[in-house]
């Protein structure tokens, strides 16, 4: 089960260079929740902007697929055989209408490898280890 699927927010593609999440909002912590760095590969002051460069990349490819960022990257998740579930949340309607939209079709094995390329790319690791459950 992948839990974060949209990598909490990130892959919405709504993310800038220039984000305040505002005090209240965990992220701005810069990937710690309480004494541990567990979200540091994603908002973490290494990672933030490297990832923000990856999401652009990864819009493109979407934008072929004729999808949302998050209907690409549910369905890019489900694409690993490891993975039966891809949890998201959701905040309205129109959000669980848009993640619908990764059912039913599938990424080539050529744009996976892109994918991959874009990450290594970027310098972004999509599944560090301190994410992996033994």
């Amino acid at each position: 089960m992948a839990y974060g699927s949209l990598a909490y927010g990130m892959l919405t593609g709504t993310f800038t260079e220039e984000m305040d999440f505002g005090s209240n909002d965990w992220r701005s912590r810069r990937g710690r929740l309480g004494n541990i760095n567990l979200f540091q590969h994603l908002f973490g002051p290494d990672h933030f902007l490297k990832n923000l460069r990856a999401v652009d990349d990864l819009k493109a490819i979407a934008n072929r697929y004729g999808k949302s960022l998050p209907q690409f990257a549910l369905r890019w998740t489900l694409t690993n055989p490891l993975i039966s579930t891809a949890l998201v949340g959701c905040r309205n309607e129109r959000e669980v209408e848009d993640n619908v939209g990764a059912i039913g079709w599938s990424i080539s094995e050529a744009d996976l490898k892109e994918i991959d390329t874009i990450f290594e790319r970027r310098g972004v690791n999509a599944m560090p280890d301190l994410w992996l459950e033994s």
